[in-house]
């Protein structure tokens, strides 16, 4: 499921362009993207990842160098080469649709780049909130040590029924702020309430 929303959200972000380059319009180009999109879904990774390097090389900028950008993200994160990752996205970050920035925030966390990893979950919660983004912003603030923004993402949190709340809570991330008053306050309101 996972690679054909990398695939959809890949041509909806092609197909929405108003920044086109001009080898975007060029079909070699667009059947090199193609041919590497469908090694990455037969997981054909090894040679997924030399067509979307290649595809790199080969264009500097545009919009099928950015979704060969995402993809190869995705194959690094999976394979947790995460500096690897980090650096093609690094590449295009002012660029990426919401599919790039949720990756790119786990990458940022992974490599505990915390004030990036929450300044682009906030741009990607904004987008379409979900839980998972939520997480990593809690865990993101807390380990700046901002307590208020922490507790505010676990308060959104608290609401949904399908996370486990309790693991959320547990997470050693968060073990800097548990004496902090607010959050102390937060916890003892989360489990009188419910």
């Amino acid at each position: 499921f996972v690679f054909l929303l990398l695939s959809f959200e890949a041509l909806q972000t092609f197909r929405s362009s108003k920044d086109l380059v001009e080898e975007d319009t060029d079909a070699k180009y667009q059947l090199r993207l193609n041919e590497a999109i469908k090694l990455y879904e037969e997981k054909d990774l090894d040679l997924a990842i030399e067509n979307f390097v290649s595809l790199r090389r080969d264009l500097n900028s545009g919009k099928i160098y950015l979704v060969a950008s995402v993809f190869l993200a995705k194959i690094y994160s999976t394979q947790k080469e995460w500096i690897a990752a980090f650096e093609v996205l690094k590449s295009v970050e002012l660029l990426l649709d919401y599919e790039g920035l949720v990756l790119y925030q786990e990458v940022l966390f992974t490599l505990k780049h915390y004030e990036k990893s929450l300044a682009f979950g906030r741009k990607s919660f904004r987008m379409s909130p979900h839980a998972d983004i939520a997480i990593i912003n809690a865990y993101s603030a807390a380990q700046l040590g901002q307590v208020t923004e922490a507790v505010g993402w676990l308060k959104y949190l608290s609401s949904f029924s399908e996370v486990n709340f309790k693991s959320i809570l547990n997470h050693e991330t968060l073990n800097n702020i548990r004496s902090e008053p607010s959050f102390l306050r937060f916890l003892n309101e989360s489990f009188h309430n419910k």
